[in-house]
């Protein structure tokens, strides 16, 4: 953490505002946010008695008492370098966009290993989050992103997500938005130990809220008419089979799994 607020704190470009949030820490988080309560760059320092039970309850908190023209979410596991928003704010004015991208980076052990692919960029030159990125999350990593706060008009049920409201905010504020990948700095995106987003060691009840979560979403934004019923069917498919890939033999033998499987086929005969 002194890592990360480093290098919010020490940017070249400092016309902005800091407002720090703490979900009911188990650890020292909060003695280490409390040398930067009255820093003159912070508006607002807020701790919750108790835990919240979501990260995104705690974005929508920020972005509610966020007051920029443009929004970064600098998740506190990760840093980045410090010409980060000079030079994020600099694309994003230049070429009219709406969300910039910076290169971003995997650190493990405090190594760089690696370069995060964000999917919305998986064809060149893209200028829009499309339909076509649906699939997949577009972008896997919010510290590497700013946007326009304006965005945010567009935004209403990521707050209701436990597990995947990152990738509902993103559906839900930047679709048809114009987007671009930023070369000129970095994020580093920290990947110690156990990724909170991998399924490979869960159990069946986080298996469960994940493909409900999962199929919520794309009924919600088939009702909304945002995408169509052939494109609905494949994304539960999808994640029911990525839950299904993962679970034992003898998982699949409980009553869950049945309750789960009923709920899949009911899912796929929801679009009349």
């Amino acid at each position: 953490m002194p890592e990360r607020l480093a290098s919010i704190f020490n940017q070249t470009f400092q016309n902005f505002e800091v407002i720090i949030l703490d979900d009911c820490s188990a650890d020292d988080s909060v003695q280490i946010l409390k040398a930067y309560k009255r820093h003159p760059k912070t508006v607002h320092f807020e701790v919750n008695a108790q835990n919240s039970g979501s990260p995104f309850k705690q974005w929508q908190k920020g972005l509610r008492l966020a007051k920029g023209d443009f929004v970064w979410i600098a998740e506190s596991d990760d840093y980045c370098d410090l010409n980060f928003l000079e030079s994020q704010v600099h694309l994003v004015k230049q070429q009219d966009l709406d969300i910039v991208v910076a290169e971003t980076k995997t650190v493990t052990n405090g190594k760089i290993t690696g370069r995060t692919q964000h999917p919305v960029f998986k064809h060149e030159n893209k200028l829009k989050i499309t339909l076509d990125s649906f699939l997949q999350c577009p972008i896997l990593n919010v510290s590497a992103i700013i946007f326009k706060r304006e965005l945010l008009n567009y935004v209403n049920h990521f707050v209701h997500y436990r597990l995947i409201g990152d990738r509902v905010f993103y559906f839900e504020a930047f679709q048809t938005k114009r987007i671009a990948l930023n070369a000129h700095t970095n994020s580093y995106f920290r990947k110690d130990g156990e990724s909170i987003s991998s399924l490979a060691t869960k159990g069946m009840e986080y298996l469960d809220l994940y493909y409900n979560e999962h199929s919520k979403f794309a009924y919600e934004a088939y009702r909304d008419n945002k995408i169509d019923k052939i494109l609905y069917q494949t994304y539960i498919k999808r994640f029911f089979n990525r839950v299904n890939n993962r679970l034992t033999k003898s998982q699949k033998l409980q009553v869950a799994y049945f309750k789960l499987r009923m709920r899949y086929n009911m899912d796929l005969k929801k679009p009349r």
